[in-house]
Formats: structure tokens, sequence, C-alpha cells
């Protein structure tokens, strides 16, 4: 409880970043078909699974960010409790609650607050193992087959990644051929969970148009070292901590492991396999086809790191039953306060009291320089305040200055569903003699284009940890 107290918390208090603001407007869309069509002409990149949840959570509950963000919680409780069903019944209660710290101690639960489909993506990956492990446990039970098939057919459905949830099936299925009892009931779920997958170009359509420079590119190896060490954080602790005990008490026999003639075993363990390798696969797909390299998209691996840890806890767990009670209580108490740190510790805002009091004392526009801060003020500022903001885009300039455009072909898609200002660089510039710029702490291209250009930025104010300038045209000019 005090976990997902600490969840719902965060999920109340963090601001929303840039890409849940896209969520955001997407997913409050009157209905689902309004949410398919605004995705289809390319307001977000994704499939529409995950906008509505969402859509139904902000009709029940109003449209707060813990509104928004409810089905990510859910996700990451869901994902618990299909892994910890998923071990104990091979391995122990005691080993069900290793898994589960295990995965406590990964980036996951940072994704269980966020309004992005990872954590439901990372939900439907450790149902389908669960179903697909009780289906061949209990093949006299029809019900899991269909279960692995939903979960399945869902996955593409939330994010085009979601196609790499079927690997991990499909190495379980291979390792316990020949061994798993009426298989023709799991692969008829699984070919029948393809039809999703139809559907998927379209929706994916947009994504594909900004490979080129997308600002998550795959540029090198090192990318997947990156997304290995982002995505298991302290998990990676955690595994070798456990794997000393695994050391200090493994089994001694030199006899064939009991995963030999089980299938369900057999293929868990396969399935474990290719989790573990998912970020090198992901690397492969944006290498060869969607340049697209950012750790979360193979945020299912955090499954593989507590299938492992359960592994290399069981057999401590049966030795000591005792000792691993005790350790189990003491590492839920580190969790929560890791938990806290991570998730409540970085909920900072951004300015916006003093913008809007800045804004209040004058008329005219603001250009806002950065995309993730102009969309945070216009979600967060009034409606009148919100009309003076202003973004300049430019997707040449911006390839130009920070080698990537995606802010400038997403932004455009996103306008008619939230209606903020936007307009391009060079006709602003053509039509105002002088206007006011608000620079965050990074700036971003268009301050540096405006001193390359030799316009003059006059310090007007400074507001927290942004600085606002009037910006004038060059000498010669006027």
């Amino acid at each position: 409880m005090a976990g997902v107290l600490i969840l719902v918390i965060g999920a109340s208090v963090r601001p929303l970043w840039y890409d849940e603001f896209f969520t955001y407007y997407v997913s409050r869309l009157p209905g689902p078909g309004a949410i398919a069509q605004a995705l289809l002409e390319g307001a977000d990149n994704g499939p529409p699974f995950d906008y509505w949840l969402r859509n139904s959570s902000m009709s029940l509950f109003g449209s707060s960010p813990l509104a928004l963000r409810l089905p990510s919680i859910a996700g990451l409780l869901v994902s618990a409790w299909a892994l910890a069903a998923t071990v104990r019944p091979r391995q122990g209660a005691a080993a069900a609650w290793i898994a589960v710290l295990g995965l406590g101690f990964t980036v996951a639960p940072r994704y269980g607050i966020e309004a992005r489909a990872y954590s439901t993506l990372l939900a439907c990956m450790a149902v389908a193992l669960w179903a697909w492990q009780s289906a061949v446990m209990r093949p006299d039970r029809r019900r899991y087959a269909v279960v692995l098939g939903l979960a399945l057919f869902l996955s593409p459905m939330t994010h085009y990644y979601g196609v790499l949830n079927y690997l991990p099936i499909l190495a379980a299925e291979v390792a316990s051929w020949g061994r798993a009892p009426r298989c023709g009931r799991r692969w008829a779920a699984l070919v029948l969970s393809l039809g999703s997958v139809g559907f998927l170009p379209a929706f994916a359509r947009h994504a594909w148009q900004m490979r080129q420079h997308f600002w998550a590119a795959a540029r090198n190896p090192w990318s997947v070292v990156d997304a290995y060490s982002s995505l298991f954080g302290l998990g990676l602790a955690f595994l070798v901590f456990v794997g000393v005990l695994w050391f200090r008490t493994r089994p001694r026999s030199q006899s064939a492991p009991r995963s030999q003639g089980d299938p369900a075993r057999r293929g868990i363990a396969a399935a474990t396999g290719v989790l573990l390798l998912t970020p090198v696969i992901v690397y492969g797909m944006a290498s060869a086809f969607t340049n697209a390299m950012a750790h979360r998209y193979a945020l299912i691996t955090t499954l593989g790191l507590a299938l492992v840890a359960a592994l290399l806890g069981a057999p401590f767990a049966a030795a000591r039953p005792r000792w691993t009670r005790a350790l189990i209580a003491v590492l839920v108490v580190v969790q929560l306060a890791s938990w806290e740190r991570q998730l409540l510790g970085d909920g900072a805002g951004s300015d916006v009291e003093g913008i809007r009091t800045f804004l209040g004392g004058h008329a005219e526009d603001l250009v806002v320089e950065d995309a993730q801060d102009f969309l945070r003020l216009y979600h967060d500022l009034p409606l009148r305040e919100g009309r003076q903001l202003v973004y300049l885009s430019d997707a040449e300039l911006s390839v130009q200055h920070l080698g990537y455009d995606t802010d400038e072909i997403a932004l455009p898609k996103l306008r008619p569903y939230a209606r903020f200002h936007l307009v391009d660089f060079e006709a602003y510039l053509r039509r105002q003699s002088d206007f006011l710029v608000i620079v965050g702490p990074e700036p971003r291209w268009l301050s540096s284009e405006l001193q390359l250009r030799h316009y003059e930025l006059d310090l007007v104010a400074r507001v927290g940890s942004h600085t606002v300038y009037r910006v004038r045209p060059p000498a010669a000019a006027r």
C-alpha cells in the first residue's frame, strides 16, 4: 500500500513533460473514433489502445495529471502481479517477492507514473508470459490461451515496438516444442493475435516520417550500453546481491537441471533470454528501419532481470526461509525509499507563476524558444496568458543547430487538437520588427540563429531559471 501511495502522489505532483502533453491532448478527444482519427493524422506517434485507456480514466476522474496517469499505475501493478504469478508456481512465494523487488529496482516504476504507453506495454508482456506458462501447466483451461492471444493482440495496438512482445513467447514455444501438451490452442492464439499487426503501418506512418532526423537516433552500438544502464538502474546492484546469495547456497549436485524435462521452465528460461536481449533487438530495428533508439522502447527487458533475480534467489529462499523473509522486509523498505527519491524528488515546477505575472504586465506576444516549455506553459497558464504564447518553427534550422527536427514535425500535427500559436520562423521575422522571447536554462536553436543573424537580444527580466529578452533587428536593417 505504501508503494501504491508513492505512485499516486508522484503521479499527482510531477509536472507533465513534453511527450505527455501529446498524450493529454489526444486522450481528451471525444471518444475512441476521434482519438484513432487524430492518431492517423499524426497528432501523436502511436496506436490507439493506450489513449483509449486514458480517455476512459479522464472521463471518470477528470483531466488532472493523476487521472491521465492512472492507466500507467495500473499497468505497473498488473505487471508486478503477473510477474509474481509466473514465478510462484515454479519457485515459490519468496522467489515471487524477489522477482517483484527486482522489477521495482529498475526504471519500471518511473514509467508507472508517466502518461505514455510503456507501462501498458510492460503489462501486456507480463500477462502474456503468465498466460503462456499457465496454458502449458493447465492445458485443459482454454481461458489461458484466450488471455495470451488478447495480451499479444493489444501489444501492437499499444505501441509500434509492441511487436517485440511476440519474440519471448515464440522463444518459449520453440524451447518447449514437443514437450508442452496441446500447443494448438496457444498457436491459434498467436496467429489470431497477429490481426492487430495489420493496423500498425497506418499508425506508425508518421513516426516513420521522423526517422531521418529523430531526436533519439541509433547513432552507435554504445546506445545499447546506455539503454541497459538506464533500464536496470539499482536493479543491477540488486541482481549482483541476489547472485551472491545464490553462490553461497547454490546446489552442489551435478545432476541435470530440473528445467530439462519441464516445458514451462524451459519456455520461461528461453523467454527470459530474449527479454534480456531486447535492447540489442531494438538497436537492430532502429539501425535498419526506425532510427528510434530510446531506452524506454525496451522496457520489457526489466522483466528479464526480475526473472533472473527470482531464479538466483530461489535456492537461498528454500535453504534459509527465515533469513529470506527478513531480507525481503529490509529490501522493501529500501525500495520504498528509492521510489520516494526517484518519483517524488524531481517534481519541480517550471516558473509558471513568475511567467504568468510577467505576462500580466505585458500585452504583447511572448515567443517561447523551447518546445517543452511552450507546451507546459500553454497547458498550465490561464487561457488569456496562454494565447500570448508563440512557438516559432523551422525544421531546417532545427536540424542545423540541434541535429534533429522532431519538434518541428510533431507540433504542427498536434496544433489542430491543442489550438496553440505556432508560426513559421521566417514569416514571423518579416512581420515583427521586435518581439519578446523567453529562453530556458539550455538555449535552443532560435536564440543561436538570432545571434548568427546579428539580432540584438536585450535583457528584460529573469524569471526563475528563464530569461526574457527583447529581440531587435540588426542596426543596419533599421
